[in-house]
């Protein structure tokens, strides 16, 4: 029962992750953190360094939406507090670009290390590996009352 926990512990690190970049979070992207854990994204560093820069540059974007599926978690040892894991991940970033929408596609890998401390389960290293990515123009929007709904970027940090 307690492997099964910290497996689930682990993969609610990974969705505070998604869930704080795409609300432009600094907090909750932190909180998938332990603090003195380490990134290297396009340069290395501090994680809750990295969260506020995160936080403050998606913010340029109409909206964000990071996709994660297919996540292993291997090496998991209950009694050192350490696993391993890869998570396949999936973002789209919408902008404006001379009056026309335009959605950037990201397609990627983070390789996360994750350790227990003081009972808590959090990623301590990621490592983000870019695979592809695609801009895609948006020539027309699908056929709803999107106007109806909730803007994306209705709870967003400011």
């Amino acid at each position: 029962m307690e492997y099964l926990l910290a497996k689930d512990a682990i993969a609610d690190a990974a969705k505070r992750y998604c869930r704080g970049i795409d609300r432009c979070d600094a907090d909750v992207i932190k909180s998938a953190f332990h603090p003195d854990a380490a990134v290297r994204y396009a340069a290395e560093g501090n994680a809750w360094e990295f969260a506020h820069g995160a936080a403050v540059s998606l913010r340029r974007y109409k909206a964000t939406m990071h996709a994660i599926t297919n996540q292993s978690i291997d090496g998991l040892d209950l009694a050192a507090g350490t696993a391993t894991g890869e998570i396949y991940c999936t973002a789209y970033h919408l902008r404006e670009a001379e009056g026309s929408l335009i959605v950037d596609v990201w397609w990627g890998r983070y390789l996360d290390q994750y350790s227990r401390i003081a009972g808590e389960w959090r990623i301590q290293h990621r490592v983000c590996v870019h695979e592809w990515t695609m801009e895609l123009p948006i020539d027309s929007a699908m056929p709803i009352p999107a106007e109806l709904f909730q803007a994306g970027s209705f709870d967003r940090k400011v």
